[in-house]
């Protein structure tokens, strides 16, 4: 525990020296496969690579490290008339890829990624950072820290920038079917649209079937114009075989959609496919015309040891 209270000071400090406001992100939050099986849900899931991405406080119940890989391809199907003239324009090279590394085998347990992504008029290479710890018999509480180094085509010009954001995260075990989580996303407003506050559960029947809820919005505007809704559904079959589905919907993205996946998870080795379906809320996106569809489709291997 000593360790872990340094290294929660330590994250504290640098974002007292490096906290200050950017514009807005071009780029959206980086999922793993699994999350977009889900279609963005499990804050509230007991998850180990997603720690990287989404509740940091996670990892801390996992006993095993691991070596995950990703590759995803995205593509916007159909593609608007009027996109390549008044638009953002969709980078003909369009796949997204990460690596993380995760560390379970001291009591404060961590993970390492990295993460590339291109989309739009921009492209995004990720640095993450994640520490984790108990703060009880049945919780946890991490940190998860990314630095990112963001370039945007501004037509005449390339502008980049740079910035340092934290989310913090909770995880609580209430019982063996059912967990709970919280996480603050970006909490210095660095970037304050990517600022929220989202509450998760999970709930596991017979263990053959999962239910996943999150809700959320961003505590620093009005609350109905940033909500976040997303639910999914896990099945297990012959205990190596996952089937999952997925719902979303992001008031300040403006975008709704629904994803799917299946994955095979062995004794040291996992697999991962999933596909994702993204589209505007009554033409109030800022990321896309009206009949526009984003479609994504991911793999991922994970090799646990």
């Amino acid at each position: 525990m000593p360790s872990f209270i340094v290294i929660i000071i330590s994250i504290i400090s640098l974002f007292s020296q490096f906290s200050y406001a950017q514009k807005t992100s071009q780029v959206r939050d980086f999922e793993t496969t699994r999350l977009m099986s889900f279609g963005g849900a499990g804050v509230g899931a007991v998850l180990s690579n997603e720690a990287s991405v989404l509740n940091p406080g996670s990892i801390t119940f996992y006993d095993k490290s691991s070596l995950y890989y990703q590759s995803s391809n995205t593509e916007i199907d159909p593609k608007d008339a009027d996109r390549t003239v008044t638009g953002p324009p969709f980078p003909s090279e369009k796949k997204s890829q990460a690596l993380i590394i995760t560390d379970t085998s001291n009591a404060a347990k961590g993970a390492f990624s990295y993460q590339s992504q291109k989309e739009f008029d921009a492209q995004r290479r990720r640095l993450t950072f994640t520490a984790s710890g108990l703060v009880g018999g049945n919780s946890s509480l991490g940190f998860l820290y990314r630095y990112s180094r963001e370039k945007t085509d501004m037509s005449t010009a390339l502008a980049e920038k740079k910035y340092h954001q934290l989310v913090v995260g909770a995880t609580h075990i209430l019982t063996d079917s059912f967990s709970l989580g919280i996480i603050y996303v970006d909490p210095f407003e660095t970037i304050p649209e990517d600022t929220k506050v989202i509450l998760g559960t999970q709930l596991n029947v017979f263990d053959m079937i999962s239910f996943l809820i999150d809700v959320g919005a961003n505590p620093s505007e009005e609350l109905s114009e940033t909500a976040v809704y997303k639910g999914a559904l896990q099945m297990k079959f012959f205990s190596e075989v996952f089937v999952r589905f997925g719902t979303f919907t992001d008031k300040q993205l403006g975008v709704k959609g629904n994803g799917w996946g299946v994955s095979w998870s062995g004794p040291k080795l996992s697999l991962d496919f999933a596909m994702k379906s993204t589209r505007p809320i009554d033409n109030q996106s800022a990321l896309l015309y009206e009949e526009e569809k984003i479609q994504e489709t991911s793999f991922a291997v994970n090799l646990m040891f």
